[in-house]
Order: structure tokens, then sequence, then C-alpha cells
């Protein structure tokens, strides 16, 4: 399946391009001034009882209207609404959510949580646009029933860990929540929101953005540390080794308001997330190293190293091999040998980075990342021909067969311009030679007497 089906299914309500006509807030009698918000007493004083018949009668709009300001933007504001938590849990997550059952397990936030504070209960949800539905519609279904508007026409936008964590009863879970619902008529829209919204500070870390794009590539890794994300570096590195350089540059990311309006939700993403393409062109290598390495403590798992596994694996589907995952088998689950001042390949590999450590304290990040990298292909080139290494034996010499071991892009880029550099060659050949005759007819004596 391809991998944004999933996003497309879950925003296919929403109307991407709806003119701002569209948008347009009609207030109505009895609405409160904009901006007002109901205090924490009038809050905290509420009962909700379990039935879902009393939760009807005793959901609350905490906050409503939107802002002036908001008023010509196509995600708008909505209100606040206090509603039983479990009608918060009920919605769908947001496709582009990171891994929030990974997250859960991170011991300090669960110690957090564990100690309730009432901004815990802040959420947000966005509201699709159904076809036909307009946002005076919506501040209708809302102010009428926002339970039962939840459920229609939101997914979350934030809180997806914390609803994990209330489901499952690991931490308090209180009665009610105030979700913050955002209208949103384009799905553009609706991916700004939860970069606003479901990231610390507006900002993800490239951890967080690699679980969200396996997620949406479908990729489910079991590793633990491909499944924290943990290699984009490596992931980097990898693809610029096969164009022979150390690199861990990619195109700066896109904001989305900068993205123009008529292009594919694909195009969107890709934008935004330029690592998206890199990461879908090793997707075999990624899940392979994934299923290859059950216990990332039993390798080197630096960057350099896992860049160095990912181009033999690489090296492995594009031509039909599987030394790389043998080789990778092998250093997983085998200690290594060390024997009479000879290493073989496994030990030589494993005890790099205490070398490094001891030998080469300050080395450059581009330094070491190179270093790491060679020495996995040394390693391999040495398990494939059953050699050893001296214990005397630098892995500084070695550095530069992470430019040459295997680089196919540069390969093909090099033959690419040798050969337009013949074309060129052969077309200054030509016009010398048509020159040439042009200039001997202009020059032929006359035979006329």
């Amino acid at each position: 399946m391809d991998g944004h089906g999933h996003f497309n299914r879950a925003m296919a309500p929403l109307k991407r391009g709806r003119p701002a006509a569209a948008l347009r807030i009609v207030r109505r009698p009895g609405r409160s001034a904009p901006g007002r918000q109901a205090s924490e007493s009038d809050m905290q004083d509420q009962n909700i009882p379990a039935s879902d018949e009393q939760h009807e009668e005793q959901d609350q709009v905490v906050k409503t209207d939107a802002l002036p300001e908001q008023r010509a933007s196509t995600a708008v504001t909505v209100g606040t609404f206090l509603v039983p938590t479990p009608a918060f849990l009920a919605l769908p997550p947001h496709p582009a959510q990171r891994d929030h059952l990974l997250r859960a397990q991170d011991a300090t936030l669960r110690s957090h949580l564990a100690n309730p504070m009432d901004v815990h209960r802040n959420v947000t949800a966005i509201a699709m646009l159904e076809n036909g539905q307009t946002l005076q519609g919506l501040e209708t279904a809302f102010a009428e029933a926002p339970r039962d508007a939840l459920g229609t026409f939101c997914l979350k936008a934030d809180g997806h860990t914390r609803a994990f964590l209330w489901e499952t009863e690991q931490v308090p879970v209180p009665a009610t929540v105030r979700v913050t619902v955002i209208a949103c008529a384009t799905e553009e829209d609706a991916i700004r929101v939860y970069d606003s919204f479901d990231s610390k500070a507006s900002v993800k870390s490239s951890a967080n953005e690699m679980q969200s794009l396996m997620r949406y590539l479908q990729m489910a890794p079991t590793n633990p540390l491909v499944q924290a994300g943990q290699f984009r570096v490596a992931l980097s590195l990898a693809n610029h080794l096969l164009n022979g350089v150390v690199g861990v540059s990619f195109p700066r990311a896109l904001p989305a308001a900068r993205i123009a309006a008529d292009v594919s939700d694909a195009e969107r993403i890709e934008a935004m997330h330029p690592i998206l393409p890199v990461l879908r062109a090793w997707m075999g290598p990624v899940m392979a190293l994934d299923g290859i390495l059950a216990d990332k403590e039993a390798v080197p798992a630096a960057q350099g190293y896992l860049a160095g596994y990912l181009v033999l694996l690489r090296r492995d589907a594009d031509e039909g091999r599987d030394e790389g995952r043998r080789f990778l088998t092998d250093l997983a689950n085998n200690p290594g040998t060390t024997m009479d001042g000879q290493a073989d390949a496994i030990a030589f590999l494993k005890r790099t980075p205490e070398w490094v450590k001891a030998n080469q304290p300050d080395l450059r990040n581009s330094e070491k990342l190179q270093l790491e990298a060679a020495v996995v292909f040394a390693a391999f080139n040495a398990w494939k021909a059953n050699d050893t290494f001296s214990e005397n034996t630098s892995p500084m010499r070695l550095r530069r067969l992470a430019l040459t071991f295997y680089t196919p892009a540069k390969d093909e880029a090099d033959a690419r311009r040798a050969a337009e550099a013949r074309e060129q060659r052969a077309a200054q050949v030509r016009a010398e030679r048509a020159n040439a005759r042009k200039q001997r007819g202009t020059t032929q004596p006359s035979m006329a007497i």
C-alpha cells in the first residue's frame, strides 16, 4: 500500500482550498464575548456523572468564538469544551502522530503525569469539515452537543501519549478534559495545527520526526534503536556515501505556508520533511537492519557504524547479494576472536569504539563518522576473505575506504559526465571539420582561363 494511504483516508473529509467566505463566523444571540473563558472554579465544581445521558446534559462550552484575526484563516478556533475524558480518548489519532507507545515508556514522563496537574487536562483536537460542512454549521453542532460533535468531526491534535496512559490506567485519569477544537478547511491546515500543538516548542526532535515518518510509511520496526528513530544522521550519511562523500545534510524543510495549495498530499509532506524520500528509498535496508539487530548493545551502534551497516544492506538489495546480511548477523551473534595478536573481523570491529575513545578523542564529528563507516567496510572485506587484523592495526589508515567502498550514485554521475564530455568533444571535432571544409571551399583557386 502507498505510504500516504493512511493519511489520505484520515484526512479525506477535509476540503482543500475551501474559500475563506465559507469560514465566516456568525454570532448567535447569547454567545459569550470573544476570548471569555470560564473560571477554574466553574470547571472544577462540575460533577460529571458516569452515564452517557447525564454527560450530554452537562457537557460545557468553556470558551467559544474565534479571535477576530482568526476569521480570515482557514484554521479557526471553534472553542474550548469541557467533556468527559472517554469522549477524547475515543477520537482517532492524527495520522502523523509520533510513536506514543514508545514515548509512553519514558519513565520521566510517566512520573510527571503520575502527579496530576490541572494543565494536563488541556488537549487539542482538529475538526474535520465534511463535504458541504461550514464553520457555522460546525459551531452550531458544538454549541448544541459538544461531545457528539467531537466524536463526529474530530481527531486528536495533541495528547496522544496522555490518552494512551489514561486509557491503560498507568497514570491517574481525570474525569473531564478541556478540548480546544480547531476547525481546518484544508489538509495543509491540519498538518500545520498538528506541527504547532503536538511538538515541544513547536519543533520536533529528529528522532520524533523519524518516528512520525516511519508510521506514515507504515514501517513497524521492533528493534529499540530503530523504533526510537535514532538513526537520522546514519541514514543521511549512508545516502551521501553512495556519492562518495561524507555528509549529513538535507535540503531545508519548507514551512506549510510556503507550499502551493494545489500540490498533492505526498508532495506537501515531502516538502515539509525532506528526509522522507530518502527514508522511503532506504526502507528495505532499514527494516533488514531492524530484523538483524535484535540487541542494539551487541554491536557498535554509533551513527557512523549504523551508516556502514545500511550501506552493506543497500548493496545487498541493489546487487542481489546476501553477504552484508550474513556479516551483520554474524556481528550481532558472535563476540569475535583474538589469538596470537591477530583479531578476526568481528573482534576488530567491536574493539574499535574503545580504540577511538582512547587514541582519537578529539576527532571532528565528520572524521569520526567517516572512520566508523570505513571500519565497518574494512571488517566486512576481511570477514569475506577470512583475513585478520594485527592488534597494532590503526583504524585511522582505513578512513578513505568509506569514500570508495560502494558509490553507485557517484559512479553513475561520473559515467554521465564522461559521456557528456565525449559528446561535447565529438561535437567540437565535427564543428572543426565542417569549418575546415568550408575554409577549403572558399580558398580553392579558380580553374577558369
